[in-house]
């Protein structure tokens, strides 16, 4: 009687490990796909100023597709573009969501500026970059998931 119950708590045991690790790798395979989200985002963005580099230095409108995006850093506009602006352009895949996976209600962002502050037109360089509007935390805390972040980091690269 004593072996079997051993048996029975070491199975439980072994039981609720398993558990864990398919717990543990579901979350690391859903921080993969957040990553090559974020990637395909960002590199979207990078596209959009390459293409567009001459027209963000000197601050005409950007034109793509029929879809003119006015000068200017609000969102929608030429130095702020959204997904919606980058998936008409042609710059994101169809189908391509601003729902992110990790985070409820999370969306990509991003933020192009002209480097040094206070240059004028080709004294400039154009950067950017991509990033998620709200935190990555444990699911029910106030608290960042390190563990996830770093899986996306180990990702991206």
């Amino acid at each position: 009687m004593l072996e079997v119950s051993l048996a029975i708590i070491l199975m439980a045991l072994l039981g609720a490990q398993t558990l864990r690790e398919n717990a543990r790798v579901g979350k690391m395979k859903g921080a993969d796909i957040q990553a090559d989200a974020l990637l395909i985002y960002a590199n979207a963005l990078q596209n959009y100023t390459d293409e567009n580099y001459l027209a963000l230095q000197g601050g005409p409108a950007v034109t793509k597709n029929a879809i003119t995006l006015n000068p200017g850093n609000a969102l929608g506009q030429s130095m702020q573009p959204d997904v919606p602006n980058l998936l008409a352009m042609g710059y994101l895949p169809v189908g391509f969501t601003n729902q992110t996976l990790l985070v409820d209600g999370g969306q990509y962002l991003n933020q192009i500026q002209l480097q040094p502050m206070g240059c004028v037109a080709a004294a400039c360089n154009v950067r950017g970059f991509a990033y998620i509007d709200q935190p990555i935390l444990v699911r029910g805390s106030a608290e960042a998931d390190g563990t996830l972040i770093g899986q996306m980091l180990i990702r991206i690269g």
